[in-house]
């Protein structure tokens, strides 16, 4: 009887969550102390979202605002991503470590 309980109960927990997936145009990018992606779908859903070390070698540094910004390859390029609102945990600056953000979860180049 226990464990019919614990899974509907393991989905209400704040800290467990499913990751959504994207598929979209990648249309921008990157930041001073905190990387980000923004990934637009077809429909029109726009999605930012912080790497948190996910992204791989997908920045250049920019030199106007002193930190990075997407690689001009990449913009415009199709991609999968998957994304979990979370608690920040302190792992982006500016925001309390209770904010829930988008972070990436994982992202791919489409062909």
């Amino acid at each position: 009887m226990t464990r019919f309980l614990v899974l509907p109960l393991a989905f209400l927990s704040p800290g467990i969550a499913l990751a959504a997936s994207l598929s979209g145009t990648l249309t921008g990018g990157g930041g001073i102390d905190d990387l980000r992606v923004i990934v637009r779908s077809a429909s029109g859903q726009q999605i930012e979202a912080y790497c948190d070390g996910q992204c791989g070698d997908w920045f250049d540094e920019d030199k106007e605002t002193e930190g990075s910004r997407l690689k001009k390859k990449l913009l415009g390029k199709q991609v999968l991503l998957d994304y979990r609102k979370e608690p920040n945990r302190d792992r982006v600056a500016g925001s309390g470590p209770n904010d829930r953000l988008d972070f990436v979860k994982k992202i791919e180049l489409l062909k």
